[in-house]
């Protein structure tokens, strides 16, 4: 396995939001080659697993997620990041996929942190436009179909643009009575960044 980031980060948003979120790793990096940017190694990971159906990525990516909740689970409490974390949720697809990259880091999230996954009782139940062109906040288009009264939520996703998504979710986990949502991605897009 290449080298794992050492510098999560926290996702700036804004302070009325339901949720804080945690990046572990930028998706691209300045070169001074190559058009000025390249993926970085989960970058690379993340394109390879969610556009040209790589296994031998996703098994890799896979092993960096785990590595690297385990990673910030240590650092709880201190950076607020999954001390209290009782279920991992992952932003769902539409139409669902044959592998969805999000639900395949939730699985091994929840794995690493002993919780379970509940990304089965997250659903979109329509198209929404790209976050990455379209921002606006959709929490119409999702449904959750179980109480999660008092529970804390982590929210997988594999790539931030906006933080659209991850909003749109966790408004309709916070209306099914979800306590507490943390955001976690593998990787933030800062051209995509409406903020």
């Amino acid at each position: 396995m290449g080298p794992l980031p050492d510098d999560y980060e926290r996702i700036a948003v804004p302070p009325n939001r339901a949720w804080h979120a945690w990046e572990l790793s930028d998706h691209y990096e300045r070169v001074a080659s190559a058009g000025g940017r390249r993926r970085t190694y989960l970058g690379e990971l993340v394109y390879r697993a969610k556009y040209c159906d790589d296994r031998r990525a996703l098994d890799e990516l896979m092993n960096a997620v785990r590595h690297c909740v385990r990673q910030l689970h240590q650092f709880s409490p201190q950076t607020d990041a999954l001390a209290t974390v009782t279920a991992v949720a992952a932003v769902p697809c539409y139409p669902a996929k044959a592998v969805s990259v999000p639900h395949e880091i939730a699985r091994a999230a929840a794995q690493a942190l002993g919780v379970p996954d509940i990304s089965s009782a997250v659903v979109k139940t329509r198209e929404t436009s790209a976050a990455k062109t379209n921002p606006g906040l959709h929490p119409d288009a999702y449904g959750v179909r179980a109480r999660l009264d008092g529970q804390h939520v982590l929210l997988v996703d594999d790539l931030y643009h906006t933080g659209a998504t991850l909003e749109s979710v966790a408004s309709q986990l916070r209306a099914a009575g979800a306590a507490h949502i943390v955001g976690l991605c593998v990787t933030k897009d800062h051209q995509g960044m409406s903020h």
